[in-house]
């Protein structure tokens, strides 16, 4: 009887439901009818004793042993709980071989950094090996391309001098000429030698040269602008302005009143023969000028510019001697022209010692 009791009592328990319960007994097999408030109802059945039995019972939840309901959330919530942690699991499992792959490629990607970087210093020495034979070839290959245009220049100064001397011939010739027609003749000689030097020079460089530039535009510096106006100058350089109205203004005028003069001597065989040198010297010196603008604006040889200019000046000197010589006031009207040309050698030299990696 105490087991059919307890096991009453677990019944009882099990109702998960406050409130009154009904219990019916009877005999051995007996029957339990219970009901709580919800109305719930549980029948049990006793064989040993007959006689019903009913019998109240308060069933109160703050007493209860157990709660179905709470069993089946627990087993809800462990399932839950068992697959978060496979799960879990499986992410740290993932994890590790990501980690494991990563760390494969970064050891992959530092291998073939330090073969790029042993590359890359390979090729640095490479490069500082053939570095100085490649800037052997390229000065040995500037210094055949200027010497090619020396002589260039040096062909054409020989030309021009010539053409320029035939033309102050011609000059001559027009003395034959009476009237109108001998003194066009000798005006258009007399100004295209002086004047025209460049011109004639550009036409056998088939090109504008600088002096040429100088005079159709003397506002601006002849050759490679930024390259003159990088070069150190000395203290007393001319401003630009200068350089165009000696020449334009002062030299090239005074120079063709001296041929006109001397075009109009009439003297004897000496003097005529002294008359054909001193114009071949000053042909050569005109041509010389000109020569002296393509090596230093064009080449741009400061150094060899000084050369060529000094022989320039020298021919000037020789040529002003000359004309002194056939009449004095041709050879007073070419000192403005050795004064000028003596400040531009001197500019010339000055520069040549400021710019030496430059010469």
């Amino acid at each position: 009887m105490k087991s059919s009791s307890a096991f009453l009592v677990f019944l009882v328990c099990l109702s998960g439901n406050g409130g009154p319960l009904m219990v019916s007994a009877s005999g051995e097999r007996f029957s339990t009818s219970v009901t709580s408030t919800a109305g719930t109802f549980r029948s049990i059945t006793h064989n040993k004793e007959k006689t019903p039995l009913t019998t109240p019972i308060t069933f109160r939840p703050e007493r209860r042993l157990f709660s179905i309901r709470g069993g089946a959330a627990s087993e809800k919530g462990d399932g839950i709980l068992s697959r978060f942690r496979r799960r879990t699991s499986d992410l740290e499992a993932s994890a590790a071989d990501m980690e494991k792959k990563a760390d494969k490629k970064k050891k992959e990607g530092e291998k073939a950094l330090s073969r790029f970087r042993r590359r890359a210093s390979d090729l640095k020495e490479s490069a500082a090996d053939i570095r100085p034979f490649q800037k052997k070839g390229d000065t040995k290959k500037k210094q055949e391309g200027i010497n090619t245009a020396l002589t260039m220049v040096g062909i054409g100064t020989v030309v021009e001098s010539f053409l320029l001397n035939q033309v102050l011939l011609l000059a001559i010739s027009g003395n034959s000429y009476s009237g109108v027609t001998g003194t066009i003749i000798k005006a258009v000689c007399v100004l295209s030698v002086p004047f025209g030097s460049a011109v004639w020079g550009s036409l056998i460089d088939s090109g504008l040269t600088a002096a040429t530039k100088q005079v159709v535009k003397p506002y601006e510096t002849p050759g490679d602008t930024d390259w003159y106006n990088n070069l150190n100058k000395p203290w007393w350089n001319p401003p630009g302005w200068v350089f165009p109205i000696m020449w334009l203004l002062i030299c090239k005028p005074t120079q063709a009143a001296a041929l006109w003069n001397l075009i109009n001597l009439n003297g004897t065989d000496t003097v005529s023969r002294e008359l054909n040198l001193a114009f071949g010297v000053y042909c050569t010196h005109l041509a010389f000028g000109d020569a002296w603008n393509k090596v230093f604006f064009g080449l741009q040889q400061t150094k060899r510019g000084a050369v060529v200019i000094s022989t320039f000046w020298g021919l000037l000197l020789a040529s002003t001697r000359l004309f002194y010589k056939l009449d004095t006031v041709a050879g007073r009207l070419m000192v403005p022209t050795c004064l000028w040309v003596t400040v531009a050698a001197s500019l010339n030299w000055a520069i040549c010692f400021l710019n030496k990696e430059e010469a």
